[in-house]
């Protein structure tokens, strides 16, 4: 079974893959959003937001969007590494800012870690915090923040100033069609 598993292409473990994190995502938005109760919805409860902290009511979704990349990515040049990459940046800064934003609650109380950044968040923000304060946790983690979207988009620091300009361009030809079109 083990050889069988390994001469598999690898396309089709991305698809197994991708089955097992969508059974995941329906798993997590059933106990998350529509409540279901028991061990089990307390076990997938605890499990998600124990992890990503208040973020657990969009894990589904994101999720989903990893499973969907997960079947949509072929073989050569994929952007896959870039966006999981991206991806678990802007969940580690979120999570972090949120733990930061909560007042840094300790690892004492399972319910304070959850109703705060998770366990993600406390990883962390608990020792930025204890170095350089809130504020300074805060700087690191918005920089993080932002660097993990330019990765996750496979955006060059220097693309920004022209993408910034060519919005404002957009911004501003949209408002002056608006403008000549309302009388």
């Amino acid at each position: 079974m083990i050889r069988a598993w390994r001469a598999t292409d690898a396309q089709v473990k991305r698809d197994a893959l991708a089955f097992v994190v969508m059974a995941a995502a329906v798993l997590v938005a059933l106990r998350e959003w529509f409540g279901i109760s028991g061990q089990a919805g307390d076990f997938i409860h605890h499990a998600a937001a124990g992890f990503v902290g208040i973020f657990s009511v969009v894990l589904p979704i994101i999720l989903v969007a990893f499973s969907v990349e997960l079947v949509r990515v072929r073989a050569g040049n994929s952007a896959l590494p870039h966006r999981v990459a991206g991806c678990l940046g802007i969940v580690f800064s979120l999570t972090g800012l949120v733990h930061v934003s909560k007042g840094n609650p300790a690892f004492d109380s399972a319910q304070s870690i959850e109703t705060a950044g998770g366990i993600l968040g406390w990883f962390i923000a608990r020792p930025l915090v204890l170095m350089l304060s809130s504020w300074g946790a805060a700087a690191i983690l918005l920089l993080l923040f932002a660097y993990s979207i330019l990765l996750a988009t496979q955006t060059q620091v220097a693309q920004v100033p022209g993408l910034i300009r060519d919005l404002i361009n957009r911004l501003s030809k949209k408002t002056k069609q608006e403008e000549e079109a309302d009388p």
